[in-house]
């Protein structure tokens, strides 16, 4: 007994199995200098007798427990980031998804769908504020609308360059002439002449002293009045008595109608009764003055002449121009209305309208359907029996 006790140290005593019992295990020595657990005493075994006691080796050394971790998770003593908390996961019941798990679990009790937050996937639904689940535009629809994109930009750019940026470059390209080019003058096209509606035929069926054409530039008093002017200044210095002459326009030598001769010489009358495009116009001398005149025919289809030729007579008679009919200015009117006058020659139904100069009076006859208009009654009496009889018109 006393070789244990030298073997657990000097002037130390062994414990008994009740003493180890009361070891308080905060006390400075039941931890070693290192701060591990300080091993339990070996229980000596009580060598047989007579025999030398044998030294049983220590036992192996307790390892030390990790020291513990910290309220982190991590060990004590060390240091880092504090890691995110795991995501929650929070089940949100709508109206759709009420439906959608009736239809799953066909008629059940429904089934939330759980939603994950946000910036944990990129493809999670989306819910609005009215419960309503968005999804997110899919890749077809989105390279859709780009390809829309650029179609129109395309399409805007196509239409700048062809409305603003082409027409620069040719503009460019029309202005730069090759000195080497031959200029190329276009042919000019073929002008078909006009052809005339009517061909002029005197209204005399007796020779006159000269036969004039009166071409005139337009179809006016002035321009018929200019072109006749030259004629009665060349038939009074040559002493002619009768000269006859037609009127045409245009570079063809047009006639100019019966119609369109009233037209600009009494304006104010409106014909109402047909005539023949042709008429014969003449100038008479009497050695002091040179006097115009005119000769008509009524259309050969007309029904009643004699009507015809009653409403023409007071149309005439009625109009307010008499006086563009002379050469010169014949002065005012001596009376108010057109007197009877007496048969001069073949013509009959004569009336006339004196005037205040010299000689200058208005008159006209008749010679069946042809009209004679003569500005002095010398110029009348000359023409009287060379006017042509009316064409007879076959049945």
């Amino acid at each position: 007994m006393n070789d244990s006790t030298s073997q657990f140290g000097v002037g130390g005593s062994t414990p008994s199995a009740q003493d180890q019992s009361k070891v308080n295990p905060m006390s400075p020595t039941f931890m070693d200098s290192a701060g591990g657990l300080q091993p339990p005493p070996a229980t000596p075994s009580n060598p047989p007798m007579g025999s030398n006691p044998m030294v049983s080796p220590p036992p192996p050394p307790i390892p030390t427990p990790p020291p513990s971790p910290n309220a982190y998770g991590m060990p004590a003593g060390e240091k880092g980031s504090v890691p995110p908390p795991p995501p929650k996961e929070v089940d949100i019941r709508t109206m759709a998804s009420d439906q959608e798990s009736f239809k799953v679990s066909g008629g059940l009790e429904p089934t939330p769908i759980t939603i994950t937050p946000t910036g944990a996937s990129s493809d999670v639904k989306k819910v609005d504020s009215a419960g309503i689940i968005k999804k997110k535009p899919s890749g077809n629809k989105r390279a859709l609308l780009i390809g829309l994109g650029i179609i129109v930009f395309l399409g805007a750019a196509a239409a700048v360059a062809y409305y603003f940026v082409l027409p620069l470059f040719l503009n460019n390209n029309a202005e730069v002439i090759d000195e080497n080019s031959q200029v190329v003058t276009p042919e000019e096209p073929d002008i078909t002449p006009t052809i005339p509606t009517f061909i002029h035929s005197s209204l005399f069926s007796g020779s006159t002293d000269a036969e004039v054409e009166v071409a005139v530039s337009e179809i006016s008093l002035a321009g018929i009045r200019a072109g006749v002017a030259p004629l009665a200044a060349s038939a009074l210095t040559s002493g002619n008595t009768l000269t006859e002459f037609y009127v045409t326009t245009g570079n063809v030598g047009q006639p100019v109608t019966s119609e369109e001769f009233f037209g600009v010489m009494l304006p104010d009358l409106i014909l109402a009764t047909p005539l023949e495009d042709d008429f014969t116009g003449f100038l008479y001398n009497d050695g002091a003055n040179v006097w115009s005149g005119y000769v008509f025919a009524l259309d050969r289809m007309a029904g009643d002449k004699d009507l015809i030729k009653n409403i023409l007579s007071e149309d005439l008679e009625a109009s307010g121009s008499l006086g563009n009919l002379f050469l010169d200015d014949p002065g005012a009117p001596s009376a108010a209305v057109f007197s009877d006058g007496s048969a001069v020659g073949e013509l009959t139904d004569g009336r006339y309208l004196s005037y205040t100069a010299d000689g200058a009076s208005l008159n006209y006859g008749w010679k069946e359907d042809r009209l004679v208009i003569s500005t002095s009654y010398a110029g009348l009496k000359a023409v009287a029996s060379i006017v042509s009889d009316p064409e007879v018109v076959a049945p």
